[in-house]
């Protein structure tokens, strides 16, 4: 694997993530693809059905501070996902003895788990968006 190490922690760990899911994508199953590929289904598979349950939660809601927190669990789902395929991929680095792979992916599991600009100190709603006032 080429070293990502000069760029920043979420564009290496999307370039981490990216290439299995590129081959997911293209149609490949676990039985194409083995157990590697079968953790990733799975990881998909979960996030695509909580995905579901909150749109169909954010397309009944009326009120803006519950579509807001529809938004940002929808926001946490995808983030989660991300650390899950990151963690199976570095797991898997592991037991190919690439562990210098392993530790730039968890290096960058730790950077998306740190607070900062969006996300713990999102503002307030503004007035227009707040609950009874539309």
């Amino acid at each position: 694997m080429k070293s990502l190490s000069g760029l920043p922690p979420r564009t290496r760990a999307a370039a981490l993530v990216l290439s299995p899911l590129l081959l997911w994508a293209s149609g490949h199953t676990a039985e194409t693809q083995g157990p590697l590929a079968a953790r990733f289904e799975a990881v998909l598979a979960g996030e695509q059905a909580r995905l579901a349950a909150l749109t169909v939660r954010f397309e009944a809601t009326t009120d803006p501070a519950e579509a807001l927190a529809v938004q940002r669990g929808i926001e946490e789902v995808k983030r989660e996902a991300e650390i899950s395929l990151l963690r199976i991929q570095a797991k898997h680095a592991r037991v190919l003895g690439r562990v210098d792979a392993a530790l730039e992916i968890e290096a960058a599991i730790e950077a998306m788990r740190r607070p900062g600009p969006g996300r713990g100190d999102r503002p307030a709603l503004p007035p227009s968006l707040r609950a009874g006032e539309r």
